[in-house]
């Protein structure tokens, strides 16, 4: 199911703005998500070696899991929280729109 994730949230966000912004959302959407593919493994696994040691600070082995579980959730619940804006639509206005008759 995540491979659905990011064409549902880029196609949220390119809803979200206007025409000659798009290439900026794109771009910071994808910059965000390769920062987070690189710092999540840095943060779950040394979290979950801790718990599944013998010096864990208490005997819970699925900790790093639920705490990556409960970040999901958080996202889910946020997720409901994106109110949608109406369409942007493209009001270009030509020289003709000026003339009198």
């Amino acid at each position: 199911m995540s491979i659905f994730v990011m064409p549902c949230l880029k196609s949220i966000a390119s809803k979200q703005v206007g025409p000659n912004e798009q290439g900026k959302v794109q771009g910071c959407i994808t910059g965000i998500c390769s920062f987070a593919s690189v710092v999540s493994p840095l943060i779950f696994s040394p979290l979950t070696a801790l718990f599944l040691s013998d010096h864990a600070p208490f005997h819970f082995p699925g900790f790093g899991l639920t705490c990556a579980a409960f970040a999901l959730m958080i996202a889910f619940i946020e997720s409901f929280m994106i109110s949608s804006a109406c369409p942007v639509i493209d009001c270009s206005l030509s020289n003709s729109d000026f003339e009198q008759p």
